[in-house]
C-alpha cells in the first residue's frame, strides 16, 4: 500500500487549514489607501475626507481621515460596515468619497 510523500500531506493540510479561516468577520478591520492631488500634481495637504454607505436611496457618513503632508490618506473601517446583512445572505455595500468643491 502506498502513502502520500509528506511535503504533499503538509501541503494538502496547509491549505486546508489556510482556506477554510478566509471569512471575514464583522469586527474584522478593512483599510482603504488614498491619494490626493491639485490639478497641477501638487499633493493637497490637511483635506478632510469623508467616506460615505448608501443606505436608504442617499448616504450616510462612515469615517473621516485628513490627508498628509504628501497628500496620501488611510480609511479604517469594520467588515460589518461594508456589508448588508440580507436573509438569504450577504450583499456589498455602496460606499463614496468625494473631494469637497473648491
Amino acid at each position: 500500500m502506498r502513502h502520500a510523500p509528506l511535503p504533499f500531506l503538509s501541503l494538502g493540510l496547509l491549505a486546508f487549514f489556510t482556506l477554510t479561516g478566509c471569512e471575514r468577520y464583522p469586527e474584522d478591520p478593512i483599510f482603504a489607501y488614498g491619494r490626493v492631488l491639485q490639478p497641477d500634481g501638487t499633493p493637497s495637504v490637511g483635506q478632510s475626507l469623508t467616506l460615505e454607505r448608501q443606505h436608504d436611496g442617499g448616504y450616510v457618513p462612515l469615517v473621516t481621515t485628513t490627508t498628509d503632508a504628501r497628500g496620501e490618506l488611510t480609511f479604517e473601517l469594520l467588515s460589518g460596515d461594508s456589508v448588508d446583512q440580507l436573509d438569504y445572505g450577504e450583499q456589498q455595500a455602496r460606499l463614496r468619497v468625494g473631494l469637497p468643491l473648491d
